[in-house]
């Protein structure tokens, strides 16, 4: 049986502060290296990861470094564009509150383009076309991302709206994905570190 594990990346500045990283690249605060080093320990100890993928920006390499560094095998990170934070253009660096206001008087939150971004639902289409073109080698495939990409890939698994995923998206958690044959899937466990 297949297995995919979602990590979200460890805290940094901006997400501690309530201000939108989208795709810039900010790196970790201490909090989040910590909570990094104690995601890798909770891995290396109850799941074994034979690959590992992360976004490519900072935050999600650094977060998979820290982990691949508390396994006992010999992983290596891949970086993929693919699986990047939702693009928020003109709202990368503001206060989180400015875009939900505008994104919350949209009538469809996911439809919403922010100037120079992209929507929900362009991040989401992106992240499962990576997803289903990647899903026939996936076999303890350990995933470090944003919360866009993971909110796309388990509201699929769920038949939930993507504005729903939000609850289950905290950083210190490890979500695990089955995988079946017709490229159907569904969450297995959500563990907290």
């Amino acid at each position: 049986m297949a297995r995919v594990y979602l990590v979200r990346h460890g805290e940094t500045d901006f997400s501690q502060n309530g201000i939108v990283q989208g795709q810039r690249d900010i790196i970790l605060n201490d909090r989040g290296i910590q909570t990094a080093e104690k995601l890798g320990e909770y891995i290396s100890d109850n799941y074994t990861i034979e690959d590992i993928v992360t976004s490519d920006l900072s935050r999600c390499v650094e977060t998979g470094k820290i982990i691949v560094a508390k396994l006992n095998n010999k992983s290596s990170i891949h970086e993929d564009r693919s699986i990047r934070e939702v693009n928020l253009g003109i709202f990368e660096g503001t206060k989180m509150i400015q875009l939900d206001k505008i994104r919350n008087k949209s009538k469809d939150y996911n439809a919403y383009i922010p100037q120079n971004g992209e929507s929900m639902n362009q991040m989401s289409k992106r992240v499962l076309d990576w997803f289903y073109s990647n899903y026939d080698t996936m076999h303890n495939l350990l995933i470090v991302t944003h919360r866009g990409p993971i909110s796309a890939i388990l509201s699929k698994a769920e038949n939930i709206s993507l504005y729903d995923m939000n609850e289950l998206l905290l950083q210190r958690k490890i979500i695990v994905l089955e995988l079946n044959a017709g490229k159907k899937f569904f969450i297995e466990e959500v563990v907290v570190v």
